[in-house]
C-alpha cells in the first residue's frame, strides 16, 4: 500500500517548525524538570592506578558509562505523555478532527463520498487528505508547537543533568589520578579553579548558562565544585549539535511515521463500521466513521509513541559522540591544568621530598610554588633547585612568598635573600618593596632597627643615596626627620655630606641637628656647590640667603675667606657691600678698620660702585693713605672730573698732591708740571684751576708787578742823548787818513761812556 502525502507547500515547513522546536527551543530561564535523588555511586578503581597517557581514554569510558546508565533511566515516553496532557493536546487534536473532516466533506463530492463506503482504498485516500487537514490546522500547529516547548525543557533539563553527572564524574576521575600519583594539594587546587570559574558564571552569566546554573543550584552533590565550565559548554553544544543532526531526520520521520501508523490504525477501526454502512448514511460516505476514528484514543497514542521513538532513536545515536566530547573537554581542562604546572607535576612524580612540601602547600600558594621552580631553574639550573630543595632553603624562600621571589629574581642568590629575611623579618616585604636590596646587604647593618629606620624614609631614590654613604654619616642623618633626610640627600652631595656629619653634626644635639640642617637647606639653592664654604666660613650663623642679591655676590663674599672679615662686612648695607667687593680682602679689611662708616658708606656709595674693579683698588688705596682725600672727593665737580678722566690713577695724584701742604717752591713746581698735561687735555682744567689756580694767580700777580716796574723804570728814567763834535783829521795819505777818523770815534765813543 503506497501512502500519499499532501502536496501543499506549506506542510514541509510547518512540520518542521513544530518538531525543531522540540529539541533547538531556547534553553529556558524557570527550573527544569530533573529527576530526584541522588547520583548512583560510581567507582574509580582504576583512575589512581592509570597512566598519564592512558588518561583520555579512561575518562571516556567513565563519560560513556554514566551517559549509557543515565540514558537508560531517562523516560522519554514519559515526558512526552505529561507535556501532552499538559498542554491538552487530545481535545485540541478532537476539534481539528471535526474541522478537517466537515473541510474534507465540503471538497468531496456525493459520488466519492458515497464510494468511500464500499471500497477501501477511497476511504484511505479520504482518511489521509482529513490527517493532512488536521496537521495543518492552526489550532494543532499552536498546541503542538506548545507541546514541543514543554519536551524541549524537560529533554534539556534531563540532558544538561545527565551531563553534569558525567562531567563530575571524569572529573572525580582526573582528581582521583592527580591526588594519587602528583599531590592531593594539586587535586583540591584543579576543584578550587574549577569553581572559582563557577563562581564567575554566577555572576555575569549568559543565556546559555542559565538552566545550568538551576541545576548547579539543586543538585551541588554532582559536581563537588568542579566542572562548571565544561558543563556549561557542553550544554551551549546540545541545542545546535542535535538540532543540526537530528532536526531534519525528526521532521521527516515523525510526519512519515505518524501518517504511515495512523492510517492502518484507522483502518482497522473502519473494518467493522463498514460492515453496518446501510444506505441512509450513503451521502456522507465514510467520512464520519473515519472523524470518529481519528479521535480514538490508540490514534493519539500512536501519535505519541511516533514522538518518543524518534527522540529516543537520535538520542541513541548522539549521546555517545556527545559523552565522547564531554571526555575530550575534561581531558583537555586537564591539559590545560597540566601545561600551567607540569614541572610541579614532573616534580611531585620524581622527587619525593618535593613531594613532600607540596603536600603541605596551601592550595593558595600553588601558583607561587610553581613560579619559584621555574625562577629557581632559570637561576641556578636543575641541579642548583635540587640543592636547594635538599637543604631546606627552598621551602624556606616559599615561605617569603612574592616577597621573596621577586628578590630572588634579581639577586638569583638564595643565601641573600634568606639572608635578608632573617635580619628584616616581618620588614622583608618593604625591603623588596623600598628596594633596599639592590643597594645594600644585610652586612651593611647593625641589627633590625637599623633597617627599620632606612625603611621609615618610605622613598627608594632617597633610600638608594642615603645606602651610598659610611655607616656612621647615615647613623647621624637618620636621626633628622624622614622630610629633611630626604631633603639633605636630594640637594647635598656624599662627599659634604660625610664633611658635615664628621665635623658638625656629630658634636650636635638631636634639635640642634635639625635646625643646622634646615639652616643648610635654606642655603642650598643660593649656594649649590658653595654650600661647604658658607658652612666652612660661618656665614650660617650671621648671614641669611636674603643677604645677597645673588651668587655672584656670594661667591665673592666667599672669596675673602676670612670669617670674621666677612661678619664685619656682612654688617654693612648691601649698596655698601657691592661696592667694596672685587678687592682684595686686605684693603676690605683696611677699609672696615681705617674709615669711618660714613666715609665708608658715601665712598662706596658714591664712588667706588660706579667704578671698574681694578679702579677701585687705585681709589681705596690712595683714600686710605691718604685719609683728608675724601673731603675733596665729595665735591661734584671734582668727582665728575676724576670719574670722566681719561687717566684716572694720574688724576686722583695729581688730586691728593692738591691736599698736601707745600712750599711756595713746591707749588711752583707742581705749577709747571702740570702745565703741560693740562694744555694737553689730560688733566681737566677744572682740577688744575682748583690746585695751582691759587699758585698760578701768585705768578701771574708776581710777573705783572714786575712788568709794571719795568715800564714805570723806563718811563721814569729815560735815557739822554749827547751831542759829540767830531775833528776829522785827514792823514797825508789814505791810509793815514783813515785811520786817524776810527782813533777819533772810538775817543768820542769812550768819552760818552765815561760821561
Amino acid at each position: 500500500m503506497k501512502v500519499r502525502f499532501v502536496t501543499k507547500a506549506r506542510k514541509p515547513l510547518v512540520y518542521g517548525l513544530l518538531i525543531v522546536s522540540l529539541l533547538i527551543a531556547a534553553m529556558p530561564n524557570k527550573a527544569a524538570h530533573a529527576q530526584s535523588g541522588s547520583p548512583p555511586a560510581y567507582t574509580f578503581e582504576e583512575c589512581d592506578r592509570i597512566s598519564e597517557s592512558n588518561l583520555r581514554d579512561e575518562l571516556n569510558r567513565v563519560t560513556q558509562s554514566v551517559v549509557a546508565e543515565e540514558r537508560s533511566d531517562l523516560s522519554v515516553d514519559g515526558i512526552v505523555k505529561l507535556n501532552w496532557e499538559k498542554v491538552g493536546l487530545d481535545s485540541v487534536l478532537d476539534y481539528a478532527v471535526d474541522a478537517a473532516t466537515e473541510r474534507v466533506m465540503e471538497e468531496t463530492g456525493w459520488w466519492e463520498k458515497f464510494i468511500s463506503g464500499w471500497d477501501p482504498e477511497k476511504a484511505k485516500e479520504l482518511t489521509e487528505e482529513v490527517a493532512d487537514y488536521t496537521f495543518a490546522s492552526s489550532e494543532f500547529q499552536e498546541a503542538f508547537d506548545l507541546l514541543s516547548h514543554e519536551i524541549s525543557e524537560e529533554l534539556v533539563a534531563e540532558i544538561q543533568l545527565m551531563i553534569a553527572k558525567s562531567a563530575s564524574s571524569a572529573l572525580l576521575c582526573v582528581q582521583t589520578f592527580l591526588g594519587d600519583t602528583v599531590s592531593p594539594t594539586m587535586a583540591a587546587l584543579l576543584e578550587k579553579q574549577i569553581q572559582a570559574e563557577l563562581d564567575e558564571i554566577r555572576l555575569n552569566p549568559d543565556d546559555s548558562q542559565v538552566n545550568w546554573l538551576t541545576i548547579a543550584d539543586a543538585h551541588p552533590e554532582l559536581l563537588k565544585g568542579i566542572g562548571a565550565i565544561i558543563v556549561s559548554n557542553i550544554v551551549k553544544r546540545v541545542g545546535v549539535a542535535l538540532s543540526k543532526r537530528v532536526a531534519t531526520q525528526l521532521v521527516t520521520r515523525i510526519v512519515t511515521r505518524t501518517i504511515v501508523g495512523v492510517i492502518p490504525l484507522v483502518g482497522n477501526l473502519l473494518g467493522v463500521a463498514l460492515i453496518a454502512w446501510d444506505f441512509f448514511n450513503a451521502r456522507q460516505g465514510s467520512l464520519p466513521m473515519i472523524r470518529d476514528a481519528l479521535k480514538e484514543e490508540e490514534v493519539k497514542q500512536q501519535i505519541r509513541v511516533v514522538v518518543t521513538s524518534t527522540v529516543e532513536d537520535e538520542l541513541r545515536k548522539e549521546l555517545p559522540p556527545l559523552a565522547r566530547s564531554l571526555s575530550n573537554d575534561v581531558f583537555s581542562q586537564w591539559q590545560e591544568f597540566r601545561k600551567n604546572y607540569a614541572r610541579v607535576v614532573d616534580l611531585a612524580q620524581e622527587d619525593q621530598r618535593f613531594k613532600s612540601i607540596l603536600d603541605r602547600t596551601p592550595i593558595k600558594k600553588v601558583r607561587h610554588l610553581a613560579k619559584l621552580v621555574a625562577l629557581t631553574e632559570e637561576k641556578l639550573g636543575a641541579d642548583g633547585l635540587a640543592e636547594l630543595i635538599d637543604s631546606s632553603k627552598f621551602e624556606r624562600i616559599l615561605s617569603l612568598e612574592e616577597t621573596g621571589l621577586n628578590m630572588f629574581r634579581v639577586t638569583g642568590d638564595a643565601e641573600l635573600v634568606i639572608a635578608w629575611a632573617d635580619l628584616a623579618g616581618a620588614l622583608t616585604a618593604k625591603v623588596v618593596e623600598l628596594e633596599l636590596y639592590r643597594v645594600a646587604t644585610p652586612s651593611d647593618f647593625r641589627d633590625r632597627a637599623d633597617v627599620e629606620a632606612v625603611l621609615e624614609l618610605e622613598d627608594v631614590g632617597i633610600i638608594q643615596k642615603l645606602m651610598l654613604l659610611e655607616q656612621d654619616v647615615r647613623d647621624e642623618l637618620l636621626e633628622l626627620s624622614s622630610a629633611q633626610v630626604g631633603q639633605t640627600l636630594d640637594t647635598l652631595d656624599s662627599e659634604i655630606l660625610s664633611w658635615l656629619a664628621q665635623e658638625y653634626l656629630v658634636d650636635m644635639a638631636q634639635q640642634d641637628k635639625s635646625r643646622f640642617v634646615a639652616s643648610i637647606l635654606t642655603w642650598a639653592e643660593l649656594a649649590v656647590e658653595q654650600i661647604a664654604k658658607v658652612v666652612e666660613l660661618e656665614v650660617i650663623f650671621f648671614a641669611a640667603p636674603s643677604d645677597f642679591t645673588d651668587q655672584t655676590e656670594l661667591e665673592a663674599v666667599l672669596e675673602l675667606d676670612d670669617a670674621e672679615l666677612i661678619r664685619k662686612l656682612m654688617q654693612l648695607e648691601p649698596d655698601v657691600r657691592v661696592g667694596l667687593l672685587g678687592l682684595s680682602p686686605e684693603q676690605i679689611g683696611q677699609s672696615l678698620d681705617e674709615l669711618s662708616q660714613e666715609n665708608l658708606s658715601w665712598l662706596s656709595i658714591d664712588l667706588l660702585t660706579k667704578l671698574e674693579p681694578q679702579h677701585r683698588n687705585i681709589v681705596l688705596t690712595s683714600v686710605i693713605d691718604e685719609p683728608d682725600v675724601i673731603p675733596e672727593l665729595k665735591v661734584d665737580a671734582i668727582r665728575k672730573a676724576l670719574l670722566d678722566s681719561d687717566n684716572l690713577e694720574a688724576t686722583l695724584n695729581y688730586i691728593v698732591q692738591g691736599t698736601r701742604s707745600t712750599t711756595w717752591i713746591g707749588s711752583l713746581h707742581r705749577l709747571v708740571t702740570s702745565a703741560a698735561p693740562m694744555l694737553s687735555g689730560e688733566l681737566p682744567w677744572a682740577l688744575f684751576w682748583r690746585y695751582d689756580g691759587s699758585t698760578l694767580r701768585m705768578v701771574l700777580v708776581v710777573l705783572a708787578g714786575i712788568i709794571a716796574i719795568a715800564i714805570i723804570w723806563f718811563r721814569v728814567f729815560p735815557r739822554r742823548r749827547h751831542e759829540v763834535n767830531v775833528n776829522v783829521v785827514l792823514p797825508d795819505s789814505h791810509g793815514g787818513g783813515a785811520r786817524t777818523q776810527m782813533e777819533e770815534k772810538q775817543a768820542q765813543s769812550d768819552e760818552e761812556d765815561a760821561q
